[in-house]
């Protein structure tokens, strides 16, 4: 659980394929964000962060959810194969979860 009291802002390029943990091999399976209420430029940041994650293809959105002015984002890692076989496991292959043609 990411909840750091707007400090998240900075943070969020961690979480990205290209970002630190990856690249120390640190692999999350399943994160949930509390995003507090953004000023402009938190918000960019945040749109920003989160067009690179979908497009990275490697997380899927299972719940969004607004609580006063805060968005609660639970996402699960199915692009790597631990995390995929881990909690997904025969439901679904990676490339169907991905929209990837096999």
């Amino acid at each position: 659980m990411i909840d750091i009291e707007h400090a998240e802002y900075p943070m969020l390029p961690f979480l990205l394929q290209s970002g630190q943990l990856a690249r120390e091999g640190i692999i999350i399976c399943q994160m949930n964000i509390e995003v507090h209420r953004p000023n402009s430029e938190q918000l960019q940041q945040f749109f920003t962060f989160y067009k690179q994650l979908m497009e990275e293809k490697q997380w899927t959105l299972m719940s969004a959810s607004s609580i006063i002015g805060h968005l609660r984002l639970f996402m699960f890692n199915h692009g790597n194969q631990e995390c995929h076989d881990r909690y997904v496991g025969d439901l679904y292959d990676r490339e169907t979860l991905s929209g990837e043609s096999a």
